[in-house]
Formats: C-alpha cells, sequence, structure tokens
C-alpha cells in the first residue's frame, strides 16, 4: 500500500462535537472478492441497503464544493436531509439530520428555488472491522466502490494494507454525483 493522504470528514453535530474520520473511496471491479477477505479477517456485515440520494443546485462559485442531498433508504418515506461543504481533497464538513418524509422535504426545498441536480440510486452493505466502516457500493450507471471510514491514518491504512486497495483506483476530488455529470457530459 502506497502512501497517500487520506480523506478527513468532519461531522457536524447539534451539541458542535466535530468526529473526524479518515475517508477514501476507491473504484473496484472485485466487490465480492473484497466482502470475502472482509469476512475472512472478522468484519461484520450490518447488511445491505438501497438509498437514493436526491442532489439539488447550490449556489456556489466553484463547481462540486458544495451538496444538498435528500437521502431515502429502502424506499422508505423517511430519510436524510444533508449538506455537505468540501473544504479540499481531503476534508468535508457535513451537517445532517433525520427527516419524517422526504417527498415534502423535496418540494419545500425546490420550493425554495433549488433545482435538482443529480439522482444517485446505489446498493450498499455496510461491513464494521474494529472502529472502521466499510462501505460496499454498486451505483447505478457507475460501477462497484468500496470506501473505507477510520478513526485514525493507522486504522485505515491496516485496513487498506489487508484489502490489498492500489493507490491507483482511489476517487479524488469527487464524489457519485460528480461521477454521474461526468459520465453524462461525456454521452452528449
Amino acid at each position: 500500500m502506497g502512501s497517500f493522504f487520506h480523506c478527513i470528514k468532519y461531522n457536524m453535530c447539534y451539541n458542535g462535537f466535530m468526529n473526524i474520520e479518515f475517508e477514501r473511496k476507491f473504484k473496484t471491479t472485485n466487490k465480492d472478492t473484497l466482502k470475502s477477505k472482509l469476512l475472512s479477517i472478522g468484519a461484520e456485515s450490518k447488511g445491505i441497503k438501497f438509498s437514493e440520494d436526491t442532489y439539488f443546485k447550490v449556489p456556489q462559485k466553484v463547481e462540486s464544493t458544495k451538496y444538498l442531498r435528500i437521502r431515502i433508504k429502502n424506499n422508505e418515506s423517511d430519510g436524510t436531509l444533508a449538506y455537505h461543504e468540501v473544504v479540499n481533497d481531503f476534508e468535508t464538513k457535513e451537517w445532517e439530520t433525520d427527516i419524517d418524509n422526504a417527498i415534502i422535504t423535496k418540494d419545500i426545498i425546490e420550493k425554495l428555488g433549488f433545482h435538482l441536480d443529480v439522482i444517485v440510486n446505489k446498493t450498499r452493505e455496510t461491513l464494521i472491522y474494529g472502529k472502521c466502516e466499510i462501505v460496499l457500493d454498486s451505483v447505478k450507471n457507475l460501477g462497484d466502490f468500496v470506501e473505507i471510514e477510520a478513526p485514525s491514518k493507522e486504522a485505515f491504512d491496516e485496513i487498506a494494507t489487508k484489502l490489498n486497495l492500489d493507490d491507483k483506483d482511489v476517487i479524488s476530488g469527487a464524489g457519485y454525483p460528480d461521477l454521474l455529470k461526468r459520465k453524462n457530459e461525456i454521452k452528449r
């Protein structure tokens, strides 16, 4: 595993506490092999969930730095509302809250003047290894990805090494909405 700087994600909570995690996403073509490796080293699966993430255009001077998202999981009516600010390739500040009715929340956001940007449909399996969260994503029209969130650089490096992840597969500077928009632009 080569050395590279890892993403730091700040989770902003209502009480002002900020959780810092090291996070990185990799493109993969061997999701099933990664899952088998994780289970063989003692990772625990928390199950598979489907989510539909609706992103809205946020006024900004620089493209792809702010995200406003509604997430609906497993076709339920409730979900989460999140706002993300990408500070740089390695830092993201996140504010997130649960919502009871995603459809009404979408209507309110659109009535406030925010326009639909892109919808990301994905199936996600979450696995826990120690204090690390590893997600295996299958994103419609994009393919498969593995994302690791860890409480420290050492914990991140440990799991990334065990999975034989390669630096060349790192997704840097782009989230799923950006990747989908780029793919759609290429098709035009």
